[in-house]
């Protein structure tokens, strides 16, 4: 994992204890992180251009219905930093995209976010290097784009080494202690190989109870890791992984259109949780529809989460919790579509 949260859970288990009062901490700080994501969606709503009616109503409706409690409160998880990481980076780039001009300040500014967050979650570093794209190509065009692209490239090439140089101590500690330069995570090869392999579930929770690859439930697998490092095991899987799916085509595109189905539509959710799911990504769905037809570039932001953020994810057995970092967006998307039905019914005024 990326070291902010073990470094906040450890700072905290250190000074509190690791029993009844160190575990409560724990749960406040996640639950205060999870709180902020929420109280901030009226100013994701208005940075966005979005009525900030929507981000009321997404604040409140998402904090009222507890989707994934555990995730949001337990502690034992990056999901919600980078949730609201993400909630602050997204309103960041939508306002840099209204102001319309790319400074030297909002480079640094933007390269700075993106590292710090990356500490936390490298998931997101698909949408983050999405929406530098977005920038530039709204800068682009917006003017003569010849006279422009310096002034992009200059602000990408900034925002690239701050994102570096924040990273930079994490892939020197990860050169010592592994023997590579690991700037974000090195798990991938094992995570593909648990999630395709003959005997693989589109599931975390079912390959989970067999626990056949993952070293977490298998000593042998384990041990192989000390036997030949934490690097070279996980290249070795990902060989192993690579080497199934092009032998395999048509069970990996089984098991990926599954694993896309579950992600939008978690059917294996418990209870109402499974129809509440996959009605908010209907209603998310439609709600952007709307928000496209008002204000296109904004809404480019949006879909750029969606599309990016869950592409790795599509590759890996699923779990309800890797999607929570972009349920916000989700909520706010609700939000625009409940807006607009109360404008058109009366009940509120634009």
């Amino acid at each position: 994992v990326m070291p902010a949260v073990p470094l906040i859970r450890g700072t905290i288990l250190r000074i509190f204890g690791d029993a009844v009062q160190g575990i409560i901490v724990q749960q406040a700080i996640s639950t205060v992180v999870t709180s902020t994501s929420y109280a901030l969606l009226p100013y994701a709503a208005v940075s966005l251009g979005i009525p900030v009616e929507s981000g009321v109503i997404a604040g409140i409706v998402g904090a009222v219905i507890p989707l994934q409690p555990y995730t949001e409160v337990s502690g034992n998880w990056d999901n919600p930093y980078g949730g609201l990481i993400l909630l602050l980076f997204a309103a960041y780039t939508a306002r840099l995209i209204r102001k319309g001009l790319l400074q030297l300040s909002d480079a640094w500014r933007y390269g700075l976010l993106a590292g710090v967050g990356l500490l936390f979650s490298a998931s997101l570093a698909l949408v983050f290097g999405g929406f530098l794209v977005i920038i530039s190509g709204q800068y682009l065009a917006a003017g003569r784009w010849r006279g422009r692209l310096l002034h992009c490239i200059r602000f990408g090439a900034v925002a690239c080494f701050i994102c570096m140089a924040v990273l930079f101590p994490w892939a020197l500690r990860n050169r010592t202690a592994l023997g590579s330069w690991v700037w974000l995570r090195d798990n991938f090869g094992l995570e593909l190989w648990v999630s395709n392999n003959p005997l693989a579930a589109p599931d975390f929770t079912t390959n989970s109870k067999r626990a056949l690859f993952h070293p977490n439930g298998n000593r042998s697998e384990a041990l192989t890791i000390v036997r030949v490092g934490e690097v070279r095991y996980s290249q070795n899987l990902r060989a192993q992984a690579f080497d199934w799916i092009l032998r395999n085509p048509k069970g990996f595109a089984i098991l990926t259109l599954q694993r896309i189905g579950l992600w939008w539509f978690p059917t294996r959710a418990r209870g109402w949780r499974s129809v509440l799911f996959g009605a908010i990504t209907i209603l998310a769905a439609l709600g952007l529809a709307h928000f496209a037809r008002r204000d296109s570039k904004s809404a480019a932001v949006v879909a750029c989460i969606w599309m990016l953020y869950p592409l790795v994810y599509y590759l890996i057995q699923f779990s309800p919790r890797y999607r929570y970092p972009i349920e916000w967006s989700l909520w706010l998307m609700v939000g625009v579509m409940a807006q607009a039905v109360l404008v058109r019914s009366g009940k509120i005024r634009t």
